[in-house]
C-alpha cells in the first residue's frame, strides 16, 4: 500500500490546511490492471496502520476524519468524527472519500457539530 498519503496529511497539518484523501485505486492481479475501490473503512485502517508504524501521532483512532461517500447522488453519506468513531460507519457503495481537517475556522466547526 502507498504511503504517500499519509507524507501529505502530515505536510498538510504542518500548515494547517485540510487533506482530501480519494480512495479510487488501480490493482495489478495476474499482469492485468484491475479497478478496485477502497472503501472508508479500509483508508482509515490504512492511515491507523501507517500512524502506529511511524508513531508520530499524525494520524491516532482520536484524529478528527470526514468520512464522504457517494458525493452528489441522492444518497449521499457525509458522517464527521474521531477516527475510531467513524470505523463504525457502513458507507455503501463507491465512491468514497476521507478528509482530514487542518486547522478549522468556527464556522467548519459548526458545521462539523451539526
Amino acid at each position: 500500500m502507498p504511503e504517500s498519503p499519509y507524507d501529505v496529511i502530515k505536510m498538510n497539518k504542518e500548515f494547517g490546511l485540510h487533506t482530501l484523501v480519494l480512495l479510487d485505486i488501480n490493482m495489478e492481479k495476474d499482469s492485468k490492471t484491475v479497478s478496485r475501490f477502497m472503501t472508508a473503512n479500509e483508508g482509515i485502517h490504512h492511515l491507523l496502520d501507517m500512524g502506529k508504524k511511524r508513531k508520530d501521532g499524525v494520524f491516532t483512532e482520536d484524529t478528527l476524519i470526514v468520512g464522504c461517500a457517494r458525493l452528489g447522488a441522492e444518497d449521499a453519506l457525509i458522517k464527521a468524527g474521531k477516527a475510531k468513531d467513524i470505523l463504525k460507519t457502513d458507507f455503501g457503495g463507491p465512491l468514497h472519500c476521507l478528509i482530514v481537517p487542518g486547522e478549522l475556522h468556527f464556522k467548519e466547526e459548526e458545521m462539523l457539530r451539526s
